[in-house]
């Protein structure tokens, strides 16, 4: 008796009943179901023709297309967003630079005008009423300038300039914008 038949023609791995011939009507398309390998079945096909593979196209092709088409959209609004950002940020670094230079000379400015101030109260001398208050204009570019105000205070310990003003304003004329041409009712 074999390991895998129980002696009354059953096939216990398989669940297959093996007659004397090796068929059986129990075994349904099945021939040769023990030939003494375990796992020897082979299926007899009940037409002999072959089967094609289904097509490669339908709803799984339209989908990848779709998907690809998607991931290809955002790649490149990404990219573009991106582009704009760097130039936003590019353009953002030079006025930041530009306007800290002039903020610097400004700077260095009052410190020479505090310098002034200094000498002239400490040398007794009057000071006139445009020196009291003088203003200046720094330029960050073409079209801005700082533009500081400022204030002799000659009570204090150490005389110096209070800061009135320091704004970053427009030198450039403003030129409204043309007009588009309008449907005018008579």
């Amino acid at each position: 008796m074999s390991a895998w038949n129980d002696g009354n023609g059953r096939n216990d791995r398989y669940g297959a009943y093996a007659g004397s011939s090796g068929t059986s009507e129990h075994a349904g398309d099945y021939s040769g179901i023990w030939s003494g390998t375990p796992g020897a079945f082979r299926r007899k096909k009940q037409n002999d023709q072959k089967q094609s593979a289904p097509a490669p196209f339908g709803l799984p092709l339209l989908m990848v297309v779709f998907l690809i088409l998607c991931l290809f959209t955002f790649a490149a609004i990404s990219l573009v967003t991106a582009r704009n950002d760097y130039h936003a940020s590019q353009k953002n670094a030079e006025n930041q630079t530009a306007y800290y230079t002039a903020c610097n000379q400004a700077e260095e400015k009052l410190a020479a005008l505090n310098r002034e101030l200094a000498d002239q109260v400490s040398s007794g001398e009057k000071i006139s009423a445009d020196e009291s208050t003088p203003s200046y204009e720094i330029p960050v570019d073409d079209s801005h300038v700082l533009s500081v105000a400022l204030e002799a205070d000659t009570d204090a310990e150490t005389p110096h300039y209070t800061v009135l003003k320091w704004r970053v304003e427009t030198s450039a004329a403003w030129e409204p914008e043309q007009t588009l041409p309008v449907l005018q009712l008579p």
